[in-house]
Order: structure tokens, then sequence, then C-alpha cells
């Protein structure tokens, strides 16, 4: 392909042309089908609790009549101070092999942040080259601004051999020491059983709580939003039909719902993704939710996870630390930090947002920009 050719950038985008992005999409990014690519369109766009058919779909770079470039934009609900707001998303920046590394990358991101100058803008997966991109054209991580945090998590080892593996080290060495790695499976096997005796000593049982796992959100989760939804200056919406075109979304990362009754009343919930690292299936909590004082939820759906029969075939149950009362409440029922995996999210607002936002003020999980919905983490 030329690269002195004629490119058109457009943002007409049509429900028809879904077919001709995915297949696009695919040829630039292996890892999943074509039939993948054409669900997560839908996904973000048609299915989108909160996307109306007049929006943009995000923005298309075209040269004699084919795509050579794509980047997709999507909807989601927020919260922000007292009002729900719909903030803006970018997923999947593709540009053709032939055209790669002379800005048309940029160019795609900038058609984007332009166009979305009065609301909040997440840019949540990105690579080395569109990451260089973001600051560029001057979106943060989330990190410095309102997620100070970010990359601690608490870990329960579920099954001790599994979970060594997530190692790096150890990952070399099993091929040539597998009784060394045994014997340490061993040691992190009685490490994580005194983790497991302090969590039970420290979890608070009461009589009159119940923890289910649900196929869907119900109406409880819209009055628990209603009663809870400003807590923050800065979260995401969490109504039943959110919650459930979470649950539905990337087939490959199956997520379960469990929720926490108190005397028949939903107090919280957590939504827990199945992901897969080095090789090791892990269950990894994207996102929890619950009325003031009612952390302590945390731990009932913990352990009634651990009671699961499926649960040792997983390496470990991860659970981040999204703001300081769940890393106080993690670290008081005996479960020690971990460092995460290092991912930057960036975010861009208008400074009149900006300027009410601080790490005391907002609750941002694993559900906002395409973190959760185009892949598990």
């Amino acid at each position: 392909m030329s690269k002195n050719s004629s490119f058109i950038y457009t943002t007409k985008i049509e429900k028809k042309d879904i077919l001709e992005i995915a297949s696009f999409i695919s040829e630039i990014f292996s890892f999943n089908t074509l039939d993948d690519w054409i669900i997560h369109l839908f996904n973000i766009w048609d299915n989108n609790p909160a996307f109306q058919t007049d929006m943009s779909r995000g923005i298309l770079l075209k040269s004699k009549g084919r795509i050579v470039g794509f980047l997709a934009k999507f909807p989601t609900k927020m919260q922000f101070n007292g009002k729900e707001i719909l903030v803006a998303n970018a997923s999947n920046l593709a540009v053709h092999k032939d055209l790669q590394g002379i800005g048309f990358g940029m160019k795609l991101r900038k058609e984007y942040a332009d166009g979305c100058k009065d609301t909040i803008m997440f840019a949540t997966t990105p690579g080395s080259e569109t990451l260089r991109i973001n600051e560029k054209l001057g979106f943060r991580p989330l990190q410095n601004d309102v997620d100070p945090i970010y990359e601690i998590d608490s870990l329960i080892i579920t099954n001790a051999l599994k979970a060594i593996r997530l190692s790096a080290i150890v990952q070399r060495l099993s091929k040539h020491l597998n009784f060394a790695c045994v014997i340490l499976s061993l040691l992190l096997k009685i490490f994580n059983a005194l983790q497991l005796i302090r969590f039970k000593k420290n979890v608070v049982k009461k009589k009159d709580i119940t923890v289910m796992q649900l196929a869907n959100a119900d109406d409880s989760f819209d009055k628990l939003w209603e009663e809870t939804k400003d807590y923050y200056m800065l979260t995401n919406v969490r109504t039943a039909d959110v919650i459930n075109w979470y649950l539905s979304l990337n087939p490959k990362s199956k997520k379960r719902l469990y929720a926490c009754y108190g005397s028949g009343n939903l107090l919280g919930y957590m939504i827990i993704a199945d992901i897969e690292v080095r090789n090791v299936d892990l269950k990894y909590c994207i996102d929890v939710w619950f009325k003031k004082e009612h952390e302590y939820i945390i731990g009932s759906i913990i352990d009634f996870i651990l009671k699961q029969k499926e649960t040792p075939h997983y390496g470990a149950i991860i659970l981040p630390h999204f703001n300081m009362l769940i890393s106080n409440y993690l670290s008081s029922i005996g479960l020690f930090k971990v460092k995460s995996r290092k991912i930057k999210n960036y975010y861009s607002a208008p400074e009149s947002i900006k300027e009410k936002l601080c790490p005391d003020n907002c609750y941002l999980v694993h559900i906002q920009g395409d973190r959760g919905i185009s892949s598990a983490i």
C-alpha cells in the first residue's frame, strides 16, 4: 500500500459496517477470531445500555474505499457530582501494517479526543505505542490522580501447585527442576494455610447474612444503587441493566455475580472474572460495591467462594485494593498485600471535572474503559 495514497477520516459508522470493521481488526489483532470481534463490536455498541443509535461508533481511516485504520469509541454511564453522565471510552486502535509508525495512530486518537472534550475520556488498555500517543495528547495515568493504590492486590491461594507457576522464574525452572517446584508449592500451601487461619479468625460472621451466586442482577440492585449512588464524586453507574451488560461481555472471561443479603435486603455484591495468567486460571475481582459500614460483605463473599467445589481448580483469588477502605479491610482480615500487574490506565477530562477529583472522592474499579470489556483486566 502506498503511503502517498489519499486518506479519508470518517465518523460515519453504521451497524452494517461491523462485519467489515471486524474483518480488518482480526487481521491486525489475531488473538481473537473474526466472530469474537463481531461480538465485541456489537457488545460495545448495540448491546450497550448507554449507547444510542445517533452516537458515534468511532473513527475510520479509509483509502480507496478500504479500511486502513480504526479506533472504536463507546459510551458508559458514570455518576459524577450527584448526576449521571456519559463518558467516552477508546478501544481497538488499529492501523494497517504498511502504515504503522507514520502518525496515523496519533491522528485517530486525536480525532477521538477532539470529539469528546466535554466529558471524561478513558483509554485503559494501551500498548507501548498507544501509551506514547496518550501521553502526547495530554491523557494522564489514572493512578496519578484518582487511584493511588492501583497496583496493590490481595491474593488467596486456592491451588498452590498451580499458583506457583505465576512466577516467571518458577516457570523457567519447572522444565528442569520439577521436584523443586513441588517443594516450593508445598511451602506456598503452608504459607497460605496460615493466611486462611487469620482470615477465618478475623472475618465477622453474622447470623442473618446470606451469600448467593446469581445469574443476573434484579430490581434489588437498582434499589441498592439508588441508596448508594452518591457515596463518591465519581464512580461507575451500577444499575441492574449495566451490571448485566458487564456480565455478558467477553465470553472468554466468564464473570460471576455474588450478592450478599442481610435479613433479605441486598447489602452489596462482587463480580469475579475468570482470567488466565501464564497458563494459570485465576478468579479476579473486577468490582465490589456495598452499603456504608458493610465492607464485611467482602469477607462473607470470599468465604462463600472458597467453599465452592470449582474453586480448587483455580490457582488463586485476586482482590484488588480499589480504595483505602477496601485496602484496610482486606488487611484487617489477614490477607497479605502483593504488587499487582502493572497496566497503565489513562484518562482525560475538562478542567471543570478534573479539579473536583481526588483519590478520596473517586471509586474506580476494573469496569471503565475497555478494561473488563474487551479484556478481563
